[in-house]
C-alpha cells in the first residue's frame, strides 16, 4: 500500500475485514498512521481488528457511521478510505467518508 505513505497525518478508514482488509489494518498500523478505523458488520471480527493494529472499531449498520468517522477525523473525514468488500454501497459509503482530496482504494 504505497500510497499509504506519503507522509499525511494518516487516518485512514477501512471496510471489510476478511484478508485483504486486515492485511490493510496491519499495514497502516506498521506504516505508523495515528487513526485507523475499521468498520465491519460481526463483532468478532472488529475485536479482532483491534488486535491487529485498528485504533477504531465501528459497526458498518451503525446510522450514524459516517457522523462518527467524522468526529474521529476531526469533522474532516478520512485521508485515505480502503473497500475491501466488493459491494457497491459500501464503496459510496467509502467516497462519503473521505476529506477533500482523500483516497480510496478498492
Amino acid at each position: 500500500m504505497p500510497f499509504l505513505s506519503d507522509g499525511t497525518s494518516g487516518r485512514v478508514r477501512h471496510l471489510g475485514r476478511e484478508e485483504v482488509g486486515f492485511a490493510a489494518v496491519w499495514a497502516a498500523a506498521y506504516l505508523g498512521l495515528h487513526t485507523i478505523i475499521a468498520i465491519d458488520l460481526v463483532e468478532s471480527r472488529r475485536e479482532l481488528a483491534l488486535a491487529t493494529g485498528a485504533t477504531h472499531i465501528l459497526d458498518g449498520k451503525d446510522p450514524e457511521l459516517l457522523a462518527k468517522i467524522r468526529e474521529l477525523t476531526d469533522g474532516l473525514g478520512a485521508d485515505y478510505s480502503i473497500e475491501a468488500t466488493g459491494n457497491l454501497r459500501v464503496l459510496r459509503s467509502a467516497w462519503d467518508a473521505i476529506r477533500n482530496f482523500g483516497s480510496v482504494c478498492r
